[in-house]
């Protein structure tokens, strides 16, 4: 079901040159006419028709004829005079909507509901969605990555894990692809409720940071964890007392993700954390190691993986230790001991079949010990210089 945009137009100037830009212009004008009953027009300013040529035969294998306004202008012209041209496809829409629209841009698919809806509903006249102002960052993406946004398979998710006995055990998960980021505090709080005012660990990289703030201040849950920064020391957890650079959760970091797999890993094959649930095992059966990180296989999912590494690196921290009195690694110490101590046991012994009583020096000379004949005295009638003494 596409999300009617009817009234908003997206304006899209292009020159491709490039097969980047290609892709790119063939990517976001798939995603737009993939989730939105909208309006699209493309005006393309250079020597040939790159679009006409490239770009539209593959939008007509996915979408048919697709919903596109093909303007081409020819031009020999090196520059490209983006506003002249912006300026000409107003003229051209018709809805009460304009959106300015930059081929090499994706948004999340909120982004463009609240924004619509904060002009139609009077809200707003101008609405800028990329949420950092006049600063921008230029993201490299892979193949795979934009793929993976693309098809919007990741989920909203959480796990509660049950820490009063030990082995640890999942007892609830939720997991969802349709709620909204605004809704989905509200899901969290009411479980965390249920279970008994459990202490809660946001991941706080992207929408996460939405989430945990609605938490915080809407909601005012008082057991948010939260960590703090501590230079070479990374992320330390704690709950909003340790001065400056406090943030409301944990940032995912290459660092936390493979502490908190190798923890994650070492719990589950020494039965320290126990789940009986098949989406959990689906996702810990797809989630590989790559490049000095950890992520899902292609085409799978890792958000329940991903909350339980999380919980298998909070597990690590000191604040965690003195809250519960629990100290996971001393136990599987402790469970692992002789183990660990006939691993760590000596060698032995070896025998070369040489003497001891004999030895070679620096220049290379023997040197043995003299025994007694059985008159008592040292072989030969030598005696040693300090018995005649």
């Amino acid at each position: 079901m596409k999300i009617d945009l009817k009234q908003a137009t997206f304006i899209i100037p292009i020159r491709i040159e490039s097969e980047d830009r290609l892709r790119n212009v063939i990517t976001s004008i798939a995603f737009l006419l993939n989730n939105f009953d909208t309006n699209i027009i493309v005006k393309e300013v250079d020597k040939t028709s790159v679009f006409a040529e490239q770009a539209l035969p593959q939008l007509e294998s996915f979408f048919g004829v697709p919903k596109v306004k093909h303007i081409f202008e020819e031009s020999d012209e090196s520059l490209f005079h983006r506003q002249r041209v912006l300026n000409e496809m107003i003229m051209e829409a018709d809805t009460d909507i304009v959106v300015n629209y930059d081929c090499d841009v994706i948004l999340p698919i909120d982004s463009y509901v609240l924004a619509y809806n904060g002009i139609m509903d009077g809200v707003y006249d101008v609405v800028y969605p990329y949420g950092n102002g006049m600063y921008q960052r230029q993201v490299n993406a892979e193949d795979s990555v934009v793929s993976n946004f693309l098809d919007g398979n990741d989920y909203s998710a959480f796990v509660v894990v049950d820490i009063t006995t030990f082995p640890h055990k999942v007892v609830a998960k939720y997991r969802d692809n349709t709620i909204k980021p605004m809704l989905f505090p509200s899901v969290i709080y009411e479980v965390a409720r249920s279970y008994n005012q459990a202490f809660i660990l946001c991941e706080v990289n992207d929408v996460g940071d939405q989430v945990a703030s609605i938490l915080q201040y809407d909601l005012e849950y008082q057991n948010l964890l939260m960590c703090s920064m501590r230079g070479r020391a990374g992320q330390i957890v704690g709950q909003g007392f340790s001065g400056q650079k406090t943030q409301l959760g944990v940032k995912m970091s290459k660092t936390v993700k493979k502490v908190g797999s190798l923890n994650l890993k070492a719990m589950i094959e020494e039965d320290k954390l126990i789940f009986c649930d098949y989406d959990i095992i689906s996702e810990l059966t797809t989630f590989i190691s790559k490049s000095n990180s950890f992520e899902a296989e292609e085409g799978c999912n890792d958000d329940l993986a991903m909350c339980l590494v999380i919980y298998a690196w909070l597990v690590a921290q000191d604040y965690f230790k003195e809250l519960t009195d629990q100290d996971i690694r001393k136990r599987l110490y402790e469970e692992q001991k002789n183990q660990i101590e006939q691993d760590m046991a000596p060698f032995g012994f070896i025998d070369d079949g040489l003497d001891a009583s004999s030895f070679v020096d620096s220049d290379g000379d023997r040197w043995s010990v003299a025994k007694n004949d059985e008159y008592g005295t040292t072989a030969g009638g030598m005696d040693y210089m300090w018995n005649s003494w």
